[in-house]
């Protein structure tokens, strides 16, 4: 593994940002969500991962510590996936279309993750779809 600038650790950072929001669209988060999200992280983050934060462990690590202290912190969704849009539009060159294939997919996978998509889970995941997408 190589270090790296702080964009990439900045990048996973808003990811558990984008990912908490979807957990707690319907209004509460399962531990079947959280589940999904560490094996998402283990299975698909990590494998393609290089860059280091500041302590040394793989960057995609930020994800889950950042998802831990927003569920502590009680924060809405709006609120976090708003955190992860901005720096989305402002940064759209750090990735790539195999990276938001990533994002999206680690998205449907949470909200499949407890019984299933509800209305909530899906309109989240076609504005996550459209956000990705969109031509900037």
């Amino acid at each position: 593994m190589i270090q790296t600038d702080t964009i990439p650790t900045e990048l996973y950072t808003r990811l558990g940002y984008l990912f908490y929001a979807m957990a707690i669209a319907d209004g509460s988060i399962e531990s079947a969500e959280i589940k999904k999200l560490k094996q998402a992280i283990k299975e698909r983050w990590l494998p393609v991962e290089e860059s280091l934060d500041e302590f040394g462990s793989p960057a995609a690590f930020q994800i889950i510590s950042v998802f831990d202290w927003l569920e502590a912190k009680q924060i809405y969704a709006d609120e976090a996936y708003d955190a992860f849009a901005i720096f989305f539009n402002k940064n759209r060159q750090l990735v790539n279309a195999a990276m938001r294939e990533n994002i999206l997919q680690t998205a449907v996978d949470i909200s499949l993750a407890f019984r299933g998509e509800n209305k909530n889970e899906h309109a989240f995941v076609e504005n996550l779809k459209k956000l990705l997408y969109k031509k900037p």
